[in-house]
């Protein structure tokens, strides 16, 4: 059982966040109030962690979309950091262009 703080909305899921970052729906989850409970066993298949006595489960709640769309969360795609180096850059550059201009 999870407790989260406050009351959880009641149209939220639970998800499995797999290493790979994959989110699956963990269906077997009971939501009621502000807490989670799901079954999690050592070693089971919501355990990443297969060393014996440690458990490894990085579960999220998710609401569905607002538009009403089918499928998985969507997740922000991270930018490697020598792309935002170049942006940032080449913003800075832009301002200091047009700092000396006007």
């Amino acid at each position: 059982t999870i407790d989260m703080g406050e009351a959880i909305p009641a149209d939220a899921q639970l998800y499995k966040i797999a290493d790979s970052g994959t989110w699956s729906r963990i269906a077997a989850a009971d939501i009621e109030g502000q807490t989670v409970t799901y079954t999690l066993s050592d070693d089971g298949e919501l355990d990443q962690d297969q060393t014996p006595g440690r458990l490894r489960d990085p579960v999220a709640l998710a609401l569905p979309s607002s538009d009403g769309g089918e499928g998985p969360p969507v997740l922000p795609v991270p930018l490697p950091w020598w792309l935002l180096a170049v942006l940032s850059v080449l913003i800075g550059g832009a301002g200091y262009r047009r700092l000396h201009i006007a």
